[in-house]
């Protein structure tokens, strides 16, 4: 599965994919457990 994670305010045109950078493992985890919950879990309230 491919993943893609892009910083905003470092890389604004997503130039660099950071998914694979070790200090965003954590966040890539967190996200995909999002997504596999689907969307409805993601949702605040």
């Amino acid at each position: 599965m491919a993943r893609e994670l892009y910083d905003h305010e470092k890389d604004p045109h997503e130039n660099v994919n950071s998914a694979a950078e070790p200090e965003y493992k954590q966040d890539v985890e967190r996200l995909s457990q999002m997504l596999k919950r689907g969307w409805r879990a993601a949702v605040p309230g």
